[in-house]
């Protein structure tokens, strides 16, 4: 059996997509040592630089002291911690939106939530790129009619919708593509959600912090509010924290709650990963600087990235790709730019679609613009 296991082993490494972890021994940081070497990261989700803001890491000890290491067991059953319920309360109100719940991680989330939504009669129209937790969440939902439209294919999505019959019809979206960093046409998706009485659920977890113009998310990008609207955010990207939580109409928040199999019967969230999220929120809200400061080094680095052949759509969100086409280039390209002292990870499949490995770039408010200049002359070097 081992023997097996170990030929699979090999035929995925000679193909170039064995995957290795790096050993950080510092805070997530643009400056950063993985593998005893000192690195400059483009590899982070921590979007706002939060995962190392002292107003949270205080928050969270605090918490620690307060209401100890774990939960005990299910919020089910040993309880709700009261500042889950606030973060579920402020995030709820943060966005306009009538109910919260919170989930351990966006995967747990878009998984828990989908199983939930699958009644009988049910249809899903799922974007061809959305991320691997909501394509999992969709294969939970057995006996439930699947569609998947071509990437951002509004008309697709359009015949599909109108040729259903289905009494409850969900499109399911990423709001930020989380390997493409291009963002899903809410606006329009809402519009064909209206027009054939469907509902979204939409996965913000690379939008929420980085998108609108307070960084709200997509939902602020394209001024929308509806009770159609289903909006989960990842607490672990932007916030700098862990967790996720999923807003929206109160009788859907309800059932979810009721429903979701990842919800009911996993341990709680400790206490203290609450307390840093609600202190996270209440600095997103109270001081645009990092939105505002993540927002102008997007815009240098989109302009700088712009005579590289490989960058092949500008970027308005942290997420930035540059496609190197085959596996073994892209690795090749990467180990060169860690020669350099710079890491930026090398996207492969199955992640992405085969022929399209990339250099994922990925930008933190606390980059420096000499940063990116560092970074685009090694890659002009590199490349």
């Amino acid at each position: 059996m081992h023997d097996l296991f170990k030929q699979h082993l090999l035929s995925w490494q000679e193909r170039g997509l064995l995957r290795q972890r790096k050993i950080i021994s510092t805070p997530q940081s643009p400056h950063l040592v993985a593998d005893g070497t000192a690195l400059l990261s483009f590899a982070s989700n921590d979007y706002l630089g939060l995962a190392s803001e002292p107003e949270v890491i205080k928050a969270m000890q605090d918490a620690l002291a307060q209401y100890g290491a774990g939960s005990g067991s299910s919020a089910m059953v040993s309880g709700h911690n009261t500042l889950i319920h606030e973060l579920e309360l402020s995030f709820a109100q943060y966005h306009n939106l009538p109910k919260a719940l919170h989930f351990s991680t966006g995967y747990m989330a878009n998984l828990g939530v989908l199983k939930a939504l699958a009644l009988e009669d049910t249809a899903f129209f799922s974007d061809a790129l959305n991320h691997a937790s909501l394509i999992d969440g969709l294969r939970l939902s057995k006996g439930s009619t699947l569609h998947i439209y071509p990437h951002l294919d509004v008309d697709n999505l359009e015949q599909a919708l109108k040729s259903s019959r289905q009494s409850n019809k969900w499109i399911v979206t990423d709001g930020v593509f989380s390997m493409d960093g291009d963002i899903a046409p809410l606006d329009q998706l809402l519009n064909l959600a209206e027009r054939y009485d469907a509902f979204i659920y939409v996965d913000d977890a690379h939008g929420f912090g980085v998108l609108g113009t307070s960084g709200r998310g997509i939902l602020e990008h394209f001024s929308l509010n509806s009770p159609r609207l289903l909006y989960m955010a990842t607490l672990g990207k932007a916030m700098g924290v862990f967790g996720a939580l999923v807003a929206g109409d109160e009788v859907l928040i309800d059932w979810i709650m009721q429903q979701s199999r990842t919800y009911i019967f996993t341990t709680g969230t400790p206490a203290t990963l609450a307390a840093g999220a609600l202190k996270a929120l209440s600095i997103l809200e109270k001081d645009s600087s990092y939105n505002y400061q993540l927002k102008k080094l997007i815009a240098y680095l989109s302009s700088q990235l712009a005579h590289f052949t490989q960058y092949t759509n500008v970027s308005h969100s942290a997420i930035h790709p540059l496609i190197m086409g085959e596996s073994h280039v892209v690795m090749r390209v990467m180990e060169k730019l860690l020669g350099e002292g710079i890491w930026v990870p090398a996207i492969r499949p199955p992640t992405v679609p085969p022929g399209s490995a990339r250099l994922r770039i990925s930008l933190c408010a606390n980059h420096k613009l000499s940063d990116i200049d560092r970074l685009v002359d090694v890659l002009t070097k590199v490349l």
